[in-house]
């Protein structure tokens, strides 16, 4: 559970009022996804499980050994007692919640802390929330909470009041790139910054990209988009959309591309996020008004609300008309 580089100083932020004794018993972190939340807080409850403990866990008594190999007694991780207390719902249930109450109200099987972990807030029904907060209110003596809320979730701020929170920000895009070059030496800059502006520069999410097609799918889907431009002609890009996967990530590229292009005529360039498509981008802001490029990328947000929010539609004909209804948008430019 080696921590990530970009997470040490979050981590001993989090430790250190532990360690002097000025802890609280429940911690949030808020952060988007891909930033190692999981890792940050699995270290957190390690170190507040281990024997022999400085500012780090020592890794080799008993309960560090336990928690590497996922078997600690007082780590209760709620999504996976779901199973024991025959709760058999994707969500986390109040039936949950009564069964590790159950639990935590015995002493610690390694005779110090307990710990209730939460992967993910949103996992919880809203009574599950309710019938949580009063075990977080008045706690058994040694247990300890820790939630990781995945932004733009929101849950009720009756239990938010009773922890502390700690926000994890994006790492800086320098650090980034310097984790993936370790794993990845082989890659030009372009390809990591790439990689990381089309990931929300969310160090895991980028690696996730550059270990999949996706590279490969969005160079081809842009050199589609180019030709499409230059032929005039925007139906050339049916087939590389509609008949490849990832459909949603292909018309998130058409708006990234587009923000990109109204940011180029702001000229606020340091945000651009297809800097490997600059061609593009600069296609689209010389040839378009800020109102077009606008109504272009309100009909794609639009085809995506669309497709999320009426299952079985013919997405072929779907497509059809919003290249169409693109091009008379464009009207200037195809006539």
């Amino acid at each position: 559970m080696n921590l990530y580089p970009w997470l040490k100083n979050d981590y001993e932020k989090i430790i250190y009022p532990h360690y002097i004794n000025k802890n609280h018993h429940a911690i949030i972190i808020e952060s988007q996804t891909g930033l190692g939340s999981v890792c940050l807080l699995k270290n957190i409850g390690l170190w507040i499980l281990c024997k022999n403990k400085t500012m780090y866990s020592c890794g080799i008594c008993k309960s560090c050994r336990l928690m590497h190999t996922n078997n600690h007694p007082d780590w209760h991780d709620l999504k996976l007692l779901q199973h024991f207390s025959k709760d058999l719902s994707k969500k986390i249930s109040i039936n949950t919640i009564r069964y590790i109450s159950n639990i935590i109200f015995k002493s610690a099987h390694q005779g110090e802390n307990k710990i209730i972990y939460i992967s993910n807030i949103n996992d919880l029904t809203e009574s599950a929330i309710n019938a949580l907060l009063k075990i977080v209110e008045e706690p058994p003596k040694n247990t300890y909470f820790l939630f990781i809320n995945y932004i733009p979730h929101k849950f009720i701020s009756t239990l938010k009041s009773r922890c502390i929170i700690y926000n994890i920000s994006t790492p800086k895009i320098q650090k980034s790139i310097q984790w993936l070059k370790k794993k990845y030496p082989n890659l030009n800059k372009t390809e990591y910054i790439t990689a990381l502006k089309t990931n929300h520069e969310a160090p895991l999410l980028a690696e996730k990209y550059i270990t999949s097609s996706c590279p490969q799918e969005r160079k081809l889907f842009f050199k589609y988009f180019l030709h499409s431009i230059q032929k005039k002609n925007l139906l050339h890009i049916i087939d590389i959309i509609i008949k490849t996967k990832n459909l949603e990530k292909k018309i998130f590229w058409i708006c990234s591309i587009i923000l990109d292009a109204i940011k180029w005529k702001y000229n606020i360039n340091q945000t651009i996020i297809n800097i490997d498509q600059i061609n593009i981008i600069k296609i689209l802001s010389l040839k378009f008004s800020i109102k077009l490029l606008s109504q272009s990328y309100q009909l794609w947000i639009n085809c995506l609300k669309t497709i999320k929010n009426i299952p079985n539609i013919n997405l072929e004909l779907l497509l059809i008309k919003k290249i169409l209804s693109w091009e008379e948008i464009l009207k200037i430019f195809i006539t």
